[in-house]
């Protein structure tokens, strides 16, 4: 090789091993400015924050905060504060109005109808008085294979990803009178949120009034509605008890949410942020699953001890005719709103809950 051929090589390898320290410097820069980045984010919440559901994701969003050392902070925030509604959440968290939000999927059936499969009224074979067993049959229904092939499809569809589920309190029968037995729902106004409950209640003789959480106290307070349908935790906790007289315990339906964020939102944190933040959400999961297991029997011992309510339960009979009307209607007229899929969403249910009826 030449001493002109050389020398050329010399620079060419200079100039690469210039452009090479470069681009480790700026790639040193941006990972260092990814590092410090401060991400301000907003979470919306069904529950406010004194129920023990909106505490406990509180804590966890603190611990998410420590552990990245002040970089990820998640601002905790009730839809009642906010211009949204919690049957928007799907909306909300598909055009970013908010990084993450608790999504209850009894509200929000008319964007995701497949949804409302797991929460169909009496869905569950039998009268479970077991609560850990309840909430297994649950489980059972979300884990298997084809029911979360077909709830995936809804997330990809609003671009959320799901980083926990909670169970809500077992959906009961609250009366202003008392309530004791199917035949007790006739002519009375019930509030309920979702068309399935509605149908239900119909079908028993009654009809239902569509109230938002916040409607739910004055409404009862001054007759405009019977009685509610809602979990025995909500009913102590925001003093519901206070304008009703009687509990019957029916198990009307489980409750669901997941705590859902904006896919890209999600992405967009460095990898052990998004390591921290799902492993908190989960474990916020746990809490809230064991709180509302083991708080149930004390909430039915509440209302029937310290407040003298009349505390009536279904008998399996009882049970059994309430779930086939349910199914005959309820279950029937979801099945025609959803279209093709809804059938075998729903058989898949069944086929976890050990039902080997089909549609």
């Amino acid at each position: 090789m030449s001493a002109k051929s050389r020398c050329g090589a010399m620079k060419w390898y200079l100039s690469l091993g210039l452009t090479l320290v470069m681009f480790c410097v700026m790639f040193s820069a941006a990972e260092a400015d990814q590092k410090a980045k401060v991400y301000n984010w907003k979470f919306l919440a069904v529950a406010p924050d004194m129920h023990p559901n909106g505490k406990i994701l509180i804590e966890a969003f603190k611990r998410i905060e420590s552990r990245t050392n002040g970089q990820l902070k998640i601002q905790f925030v009730n839809f009642m504060q906010t211009p949204y509604k919690a049957d928007e959440a799907l909306r909300v968290v598909r055009d970013g109005l908010a990084d993450g939000v608790s999504m209850l999927c009894g509200y929000n059936t008319t964007d995701a109808p497949l949804l409302g499969a797991t929460e169909l009224p009496f869905l569950q074979l039998t009268f479970e008085k077991n609560y850990h067993t309840f909430y297994e049959i649950v489980d059972k229904v979300w884990n298997h294979p084809e029911v979360d092939k077909r709830v995936q499809k809804v997330w990809d569809q609003f671009d959320a990803v799901p980083v926990g589920r909670i169970n809500w309190g077992i959906n009961e029968i609250f009366g202003r009178s008392e309530i004791s037995k199917p035949a007790d729902l006739s002519g009375k106004q019930i509030r309920e949120y979702s068309p399935e409950g509605a149908e239900t209640l119909k079908a028993l003789g009654g009809s239902a009034a569509v109230l938002t959480g916040a409607e739910v106290y004055p409404a009862l307070q001054r007759g405009v509605a019977d009685g509610f349908i809602s979990s025995c935790q909500s009913a102590q906790l925001l003093k519901w008890f206070e304008v009703s007289k009687s509990l019957y315990v029916v198990h009307w339906k489980g409750g669901s949410s997941f705590f859902l964020y904006n896919k890209s939102k999600l992405n967009s944190l460095p990898p052990d942020f998004r390591k921290i933040l799902i492993e908190e959400h989960q474990v916020a999961a746990k809490a809230i699953n064991d709180f509302t297991t083991n708080f149930i029997p004390k909430c039915e011992e509440f209302m029937s001890g310290q407040t003298g309510w009349t505390v009536n339960y279904v008998t399996q009979e009882e049970y059994t005719q309430l779930r086939k009307i349910a199914r005959q209607n309820a279950w029937s007229n979801w099945i025609k709103r959803v279209g093709p899929e809804g059938g075998a969403m729903l058989n898949y249910c069944l086929e976890a809950i050990g039902d080997s009826e089909r549609f």
